[in-house]
């Protein structure tokens, strides 16, 4: 993939996770780690060209999203953290087709943004594949990619 459209990516996740929930997201200082329980969250499109976009995070990072939009007290808050890494998803994947520098005015039809968990192995062996643009979520690991759809 062009590099243009990966850190295009990259950007739209950026703004949807400081609009969303508050949080910042910076390039990591250090490589990262395994996170303890890592997921992989995807959202296929189609339209002129088909693509998914895939994102790796540990679920943590969707519990710190939805306490950030529920409140801290709510009890509610575990039970939505994938709720939330996938509107995370939803809404990167939407800003970034309707801003593709690529592909200005076209239409596409978005997936409905799925999650699965992944164990140390699958998340190192995504990771060393490469593609992945990497961030550092306010202590959590974030990373992202274009990828060709399966």
């Amino acid at each position: 993939m062009p590099e243009l459209l990966e850190s295009t990516i990259t950007e739209h996740l950026v703004n949807a996770l400081e609009q969303m929930a508050f949080i910042s997201a910076l390039p990591p200082e250090q490589p990262p780690g395994p996170p303890v329980n890592p997921l992989l969250v995807r959202i296929g499109f189609r339209g002129p060209v088909c693509r998914r976009i895939e994102m790796l995070t540990d679920e943590s990072l969707g519990v710190a999203i939805a306490a950030n939009m529920l409140g801290p007290d709510s009890a509610e808050v575990p039970f939505r953290a994938r709720d939330a890494l996938r509107e995370l998803l939803n809404v990167t994947c939407g800003a970034f087709l309707a801003q593709c520098p690529l592909l200005p005015g076209q239409r596409f039809e978005m997936s409905i943004p799925e999650v699965q968990p992944l164990d140390q192995a699958a998340w190192s062996q995504m990771l060393a594949e490469g593609d992945f643009q990497v961030l550092d979520a306010e202590g959590q690991v974030l990373a992202i990619r274009l990828a060709d759809r399966k």
